[in-house]
Parts: C-alpha cells; structure tokens; sequence
C-alpha cells in the first residue's frame, strides 16, 4: 500500500473529513532468521528474531524523518538478480544497535509524494516555512540516522 496507493487513501480520508491521513515506512534486509511458532496453547503467535530482523525494523524507522517511503540494505541488494531502476544510494547509515555503518537504498518509486514528504500534515516534527513562502524545509537530521 506505499506509493499512489497510500496517497489515494489518505487523499479519500481527507475529502471524507477523517483526517490527515497516514504515512508509511518499510524496511527490508536479508539474512538469516530465527523464526517460528511461541506461546502455549491458549495464545500461539510467530514471530522472528535476531540481527537482521532488528536491522529491518531499524531501517523502518529510519524513513521517518526521509522523503523516502522503503529503505533497502545492501544484503538486499546484494542479492537481487538484477537492481530495480528506481533505486537509490542513501548512503552509508548509523543503525542504531549496530557497531558499523549500514550501505542504505531507497525504492524511488514510493518516495513520499513533495506534499506528504515536506509540506502540510505530513510534515516532519521541527520541519520550518523559508522566508520566500515556498514548501517547507526538514528538520536538521536526527544522530540516528546522518544523511551522506
């Protein structure tokens, strides 16, 4: 649901009169997984841990304060038979719980739409009009995650 999807949803909402609307982020890493089936009888769920599920979880967040929608490790990319023409460098990132920096990518093609990503009610927190009226400007990057 990222992409046009999204933005045709939060624009229904928004005629409908419910809101501003939702954004979305999504992290994808690859590696290996422990996962399965916890819990007795009475309440089972799956779930996956370890390094590569946190470090998804990690570049999920990330996208928060980014015009940027997915944000793809370079495991991910790595193995792709052949790079999506829409992909970016990010650049290399500090992931929180992770002793070196990650090569970070983007999918181009659900970047969030100008008016979600830097203007109105999607705007980020701390996020300033410039003096000549034009949309506005980001907040300065958080520690978390430097820009290159």
């Amino acid at each position: 649901m990222a992409g046009e999807r999204l933005a045709a949803f939060n624009a229904w909402l928004a005629e409908a009169g419910h809101g501003g609307g939702f954004e979305m982020g999504i992290g994808v890493n690859s590696g290996h997984v422990m996962s399965g089936n916890v819990g007795s009888q009475r309440r089972l769920e799956y779930t996956a841990i370890g390094d590569t599920t946190n470090t998804a979880a990690r570049l999920e967040t990330m996208t928060k304060d980014t015009p940027h929608q997915v944000f793809v490790s370079e495991s991910t990319r790595a193995s792709l038979a052949v790079d999506p023409p829409d992909l970016v460098s990010v650049g290399e990132l500090e992931v929180r719980g992770r002793s070196g920096r990650l090569v970070v990518w983007a999918l181009g093609a659900v970047d969030k739409p100008a008016s979600d990503a830097l203007t109105g009610a999607g705007a980020p927190a701390g996020a300033s009009p410039p003096p000549d009226g034009g949309p506005l400007r980001p907040p300065p990057p958080s520690r978390s995650a430097p820009r290159p």
